[in-house]
């Protein structure tokens, strides 16, 4: 046991190169439906949640708002592999609870029924999961439960909130969609650049290997370049609601200085971007202005 939690290995998946691998931490409750389970969790500290899943451990859970997500992840490094058995540039997904090992059977049980691709698991009942993830070098942390994203945030990790879909997102293609009003906040911020004049020469010299969201987008950049420009099982997007168009070309531009090519782009000068959303349906968004969607 690691003092950051219960640790459990799926044996019926083969274990990622850590070094080279892009680490997703996904909470059970987003891979999953747990119903009012969790709720339960936050009244009483899971008592009763503990004795409900012993009880109901053969009964399969249903499908939560990360599966799709998880399902898509699959298919591109089912299409890594096809091109190079050898590749060691994969997505590896780690599971996160708050339940204890004991209750735990359940979610392992599902997650084997259903062939997906988790090679860990850790169970956290008692402690904060951040430190899971800061030990397992986790470049991305999914939740559906927004004081959890706001948690792994705070300790500088990219967690950007899961919203339930009137659709599921389909599974043959991964798509990811960048704000672009995000990134440029966030360079302006972290810089405290107050011009635009400055921008050029501070994105060339930004602190790649100390910016969470900034490692993961190049890890992301450097997996699309696996795949050619057309018919890849990875796409990216990029969306701006900015009026003023260099600045939203300002955003593109960092994308490609950090390796990420974008597959579409969307510059709505002021407009809404739900149309949008809507028509690419994303599994996952970067938009801290959680008030557009």
């Amino acid at each position: 046991m690691e003092p950051d939690g219960h640790i459990v290995l799926n044996t019926d998946v083969k274990q990622k190169d850590g070094n080279r691998a892009l680490v997703i931490a996904i909470s059970d409750q987003a891979a999953f439906d747990l119903g009012t389970d969790h709720k339960i969790v936050s009244e009483d500290g899971g008592q009763e949640i503990e004795n409900r899943q012993v009880l109901n451990e053969n009964e399969l859970l249903k499908e939560g708002r990360a599966f799709s997500f998880m399902k898509a992840v699959q298919m591109v490094n089912a299409k890594l592999l096809e091109k190079n058995p050898e590749e060691t540039l994969l997505f590896d997904m780690i599971l996160v609870s708050k339940s204890s090992p004991q209750s735990g059977s359940r979610v392992i049980k599902s997650v084997r029924h259903y062939g997906l691709d988790v090679s860990r698991f850790c169970f956290a009942a008692s402690v904060d999961c951040t430190n899971y993830l800061r030990t397992n070098n986790v470049k991305l942390f999914l939740s559906s439960d927004e004081e959890e994203d706001f948690s792994a945030l705070r300790t500088g990790f990219p967690a950007p909130l899961l919203f339930k879909q009137r659709a599921p997102a389909a599974c043959e293609q991964l798509k990811i969609v960048f704000d672009g009003d995000t990134i440029l906040r966030h360079i302006f911020q972290e810089n405290k650049l107050e011009e635009i004049d400055n921008f050029e020469s501070h994105l060339k010299s930004f602190p790649i290997s100390e910016d969470p969201l900034i490692k993961f987008a190049v890890h992301l950049g450097e997996m699309r370049k696996k795949f050619s420009i057309y018919n890849s099982p990875l796409n990216v997007y990029l969306t701006t609601t900015h009026s003023d168009r260099e600045m939203s070309a300002m955003a593109l531009r960092s994308l490609r200085v950090w390796g990420l090519e974008v597959d579409e782009v969307f510059f709505l000068n002021g407009a809404p971007k739900s149309p949008v959303l809507l028509q690419i349906q994303p599994h996952v968004i970067f938009d801290d202005g959680l008030r557009h969607l």
